[in-house]
């Protein structure tokens, strides 16, 4: 009997003890704050952002309620900054491990002019952005889930360390770098040029029309470009990357190699000037220009 009436005493304080803890990490706390104006917006550490055009400027943070006040929001020359400050240790030991919290921060602007992404932020558009300029920056582990914009002018997207991200956009030009292990997927709608830089063990896809490319690729790194350059394809490849742009409707290519593999499909003209045991291999018949070809191998897509 006094067995049978301490189990159910254990269970029930165990019961509570759950229901207790649940209580505790389900209290969420909200915070909305309204600007004049801001244009850049840099979100750092573990926030998970979406950005959504709207009528006005403001940053709602969600997130439990003793780690609210931690939550550090500015605007300082049209630059939002939106960061967490250092939490104290007793904290940092109820939120470590499966207990670890969610930060989340939703941001209205009617347009942007540039996002950067540090540390473990990610960020997602709930629709198209509109900007007259745009540079996205990503560091870190950051990641851009989507990214989805019409922009009048240049698009710069630039990836470091160990950054993702997949974008969609329109835009006059096109600039894209990449580094590190960082990998990026694009889809693009250009006026004028579209470029690519690689470093390192970087990778992009990139999809898209534009009259120009140029690719610039050196280190381990690697890029699948498909879609349509009406007018040049310009290519200058070292180290051991790896580009292929079999896909890529173009009438005119110039080809620069100190190492690395290109595949290509340049439909009228093809200049090569290969080097340090670069390889080249092209589809369709263009017009062979050789400025030279050292140490290196070049051959038919149809007889590989």
């Amino acid at each position: 009997m006094k067995t049978t009436l301490l189990r159910n005493l254990i269970a029930l304080a165990a019961t509570a003890l759950l229901f207790s803890d649940f209580s505790a990490a389900a209290q969420v706390d909200q915070k909305k704050q309204t600007y004049e104006s801001f244009s850049s917006i840099t979100v750092r550490n573990d926030f998970e952002a979406t950005l959504t055009p709207g009528k006005e400027y403001s940053v709602t943070v969600t997130t439990e309620e003793d780690l609210l006040p931690y939550v550090q929001v500015s605007v300082v020359s049209r630059s939002l900054d939106i960061s967490l400050a250092k939490l104290p240790k007793e904290l940092k030991k109820k939120y470590k491990g499966k207990n670890a919290p969610s930060f989340k921060v939703d941001i209205t602007a009617p347009e942007v002019a540039s996002v950067s992404l540090e540390d473990n932020a990610v960020l997602t558009t709930a629709s198209e952005v509109s900007a007259k300029q745009l540079t996205l920056s990503l560091g870190g582990k950051s990641r851009i889930r989507r990214f989805d914009a019409q922009v009048e002018g240049k698009a710069s997207i630039m990836l470091a360390k160990s950054a993702t991200g997949e974008v969609t956009l329109s835009a006059d030009q096109l600039s894209v770098s990449a580094s590190g292990s960082a990998s990026l997927r694009v889809s693009y709608e250009v006026e004028t040029l579209a470029s690519f830089a690689l470093k390192n063990v970087a990778l992009i896809s990139a999809s898209g029309n534009s009259e120009k490319v140029n690719l610039s690729a050196e280190g381990s790194s690697k890029l699948s470009l498909s879609g349509t350059a009406k007018e040049q394809l310009d290519v200058n490849a070292d180290g051991s990357a790896s580009l292929d742009a079999l896909h890529l409707s173009v009438p005119n290519a110039k080809v620069v190699m100190t190492g690395g593999t290109l595949i290509e499909a340049a439909s009228e003209t093809l200049s090569m000037d290969l080097s340090g045991r670069s390889s080249l291999v092209f589809d369709k018949n263009p017009v062979l220009t050789i400025v030279a070809i050292k140490t290196s191998s070049v051959s038919h897509y149809s007889i590989r």
